[in-house]
This record gives structure tokens, C-alpha cells and sequence, in this order.
């Protein structure tokens, strides 16, 4: 989206001989297809111009779209959101014990450590144990 509205602006600048501002103001307002209508090119070249660049924004305004709706709609969001929430306090940890794929490890050695306040990290594609362990102890 950077990169089309960069373009736009120092296209239209080029072609119409616009000011900065109004090259931004055009691009912006034409890749996000609001169309105020204030401000148009007015020569072939900036109308040539202007035919590039609306395909360009309505193409990525449907990928951003799209992506969205997709992280939305499959619960890709709130696993996103999950995920982001343990990083921070796992990044606060120092002298911390790691377990991956910790089933072979032992439930009870886990449960263990959680009660004693050993800090430990589990990561774990059984979810049903990671969400066992969660609300067993305070994680």
C-alpha cells in the first residue's frame, strides 16, 4: 500500500504537476476509491496515470480486506492475539525451563514445577494439555 501510494504521489507530480500535498491527497483519495471529486487530473497523461493506480488500490484494498475477514472469520485473530499475550511474559522470564513436545516429559512433572513456582515454558501441540495446565495452575 506504501509503495502504490509513493508511487501515485510522485506520479502524479510528475504528470499533472501537482504539489506534494495534493499528489498525496489525489493518490490517497483514489487508491481508497472514495472519489470526493475536488481534486481530478487534468491533463492525458494524469488521467492515463489515474487508470494504473485505481486498479492498483482496489487491489490491494481487497487483499487487506480479505486477509482480515479470513484471520477474522477462521479464528487465526484470536489465536494471533493468544499467542502475542504469552510471548510478552515468556520474554520477561531469565533461568526459565523449556519443554517441547513436553507429553514424554510428564503431566505431573509440569504440575510440579507450575506449583512450586519454578518458571517453566510448554510447548505443546496437544492443546488439551496446555489448556489443562493453564487453568490447573496459574501459568
Amino acid at each position: 500500500m506504501v509503495a502504490v501510494i509513493l508511487l501515485g504521489t510522485f506520479g502524479f507530480m510528475a504528470f499533472v504537476e501537482m504539489t506534494l500535498f495534493d499528489a498525496f491527497w489525489i493518490t490517497v483519495v483514489t487508491v481508497l476509491t472514495v472519489g470526493y471529486g475536488d481534486t481530478v487530473p487534468t491533463s492525458f497523461a494524469g488521467n492515463v496515470f489515474a487508470l494504473l493506480i485505481i486498479p492498483m488500490g482496489i487491489g490491494i484494498d481487497t487483499y487487506v480486506i480479505g486477509s482480515m475477514t479470513a484471520l477474522i472469520i477462521e479464528g487465526d485473530f484470536s489465536q494471533a492475539v493468544r499467542r502475542k499475550r504469552l510471548e510478552n511474559p515468556i520474554e520477561q522470564l531469565s533461568n526459565y525451563m523449556m519443554f517441547v513436545d513436553s507429553v514424554h516429559v510428564g503431566e505431573q512433572v509440569m504440575i510440579q514445577l507450575l506449583e512450586k513456582g519454578i518458571p517453566a515454558v510448554f510447548i505443546d501441540k496437544a492443546e488439551e494439555l496446555i489448556v489443562k495446565l493453564t487453568t490447573a495452575t496459574i501459568v
